[in-house]
């Protein structure tokens, strides 16, 4: 995961970090960001020629990082797209639709944006790309009552998570929707299968709500220091927090 596991506070990677994942790559393993930012987002975050490949929009996407080719998994029916702008334009402050490099934001507030993989819309009609996952953005004290309203009309054809980053003192919240059976973990099988390997081989270090299926059903889920309880309950590990080197700190100990 990229935000409060592999990124630290202040979304800088340790140079004790890039040299283990050297080190890792070196030793034959490959490495696998799996993030809910799209791709221009995880370019902003970090160098990606460190990875073999990144799992972007929580798993709707797949980034070949060699071949520099991404494969879309999935995108959200317009028409359940056009039902949920509808029904938050005027109870969310800002409704995201994500397509794999950009963030078409309907926002009343802020309508200038400076990084490329952000744009304002003034209606989902103004979107000309597939849309592979939504950012609800509500008031902090209603979220859990949209959670469920939004699930009360497409629980069956959405998975939805409570987003939130560990490491954000603000401690903000927000829902997040993607197509029915695609989540980080699903997206790992889908690319293990291609890369022959076994899903019981992958380790993974994660700390939010949408690390959660893959902590639980991968070889070694490991959770960070600053991880929600709910992921720290579910791992069979737990590391040090992302501002002490978790992860570097973990793969010396346990595979060097």
């Amino acid at each position: 995961d990229f935000d409060g596991t592999l990124l630290r506070s202040d979304k800088s990677i340790s140079k004790r970090t890039l040299n283990v994942f050297k080190t890792l790559r070196e030793k034959g393993y490959l490495l696998i960001g799996v993030t809910a930012r799209n791709l221009y987002s995880s370019m902003d975050a970090c160098d990606l020629s460190i990875f073999d490949y990144v799992i972007i929009n929580n798993g709707s996407d797949i980034y070949d990082v060699k071949k520099n080719k991404v494969e879309s998994i999935v995108s959200i029916d317009k028409n359940i797209l056009l039902n949920i702008f509808e029904t938050f334009k005027d109870i969310a402050y800002e409704i995201d639709f994500c397509s794999t490099e950009k963030y078409y934001i309907y926002n009343k507030l802020n309508k200038n944006y400076s990084k490329r993989y952000l744009t304002h819309i003034n209606d989902i009609n103004d979107i000309k790309s597939s849309v592979c996952r939504v950012n609800l953005f509500v008031d902090q004290d209603n979220l859990i009552d949209n959670y469920y309203l939004l699930r009360n009309m497409y629980g069956d054809k959405l998975n939805l998570f409570v987003m939130g980053d560990s490491d954000d003192a603000s401690n903000l919240r927000w829902i997040s929707a993607n197509s029915k059976g695609i989540d980080k973990f699903e997206s790992l099988k889908y690319l293990s299968k291609k890369l022959k390997i076994k899903t019981k081989e992958i380790i993974f270090f994660g700390d939010s709500y949408n690390d959660l299926e893959a902590i639980k059903k991968v070889g070694l889920g490991v959770a960070m220091g600053n991880a929600i309880n709910e992921i720290k309950e579910c791992a069979k590990d737990i590391t040090l927090s992302n501002d002490e080197d978790g992860i570097a700190y973990y793969i010396e100990k346990k595979l060097f």
